[in-house]
């Protein structure tokens, strides 16, 4: 993920490694707040952090985070913590950029910054 700071202009964007998604996140607001079901939710995305988190400099708000995924991603149990990971992230507003492939991902991530806007959708995940 160091080819980020390549790509990026860190005069616009602030790069944050490893931020714990439970600190970007709201929990979905149709579960009611401190259940049994919003504690087994927290609890997991608690222990949950993105690679990179890409934040606009001047109003401080959250771009897009960053994902590189390794082998341990195709065990099944993982599988199923980014299947969660990609609603809650879609859920909160926030882009997942994710891949395994590094060079791709940075390709990914300097045409997404390129072209931000209000209304723009995340890349489609390309592995």
């Amino acid at each position: 993920m160091k080819g980020l700071f390549r790509i990026v202009d860190m005069k616009r964007w602030y790069l944050c490694p490893q931020v714990r998604v439970a600190d970007i996140v709201q929990l979905n607001g149709n579960i009611r707040p401190r259940s049994r079901q919003w504690w087994q939710l927290f609890r997991m995305v608690s222990q949950w952090h993105v690679d990179v988190v890409i934040v606009e400099r001047r109003s401080f708000s959250i771009v897009a985070a960053v994902e590189l995924d390794d082998a341990s991603h195709l065990r099944p149990e993982r599988r199923r913590r980014d299947i969660l990971l990609e609603e809650v992230m879609r859920q909160a507003g926030i882009p997942l950029l994710r891949s395994h492939d590094a060079r791709k991902l940075l390709q990914m991530t300097g045409e997404w910054l390129n072209t931000t806007g209000a209304d723009q959708q995340p890349p489609e995940h390309r592995s």
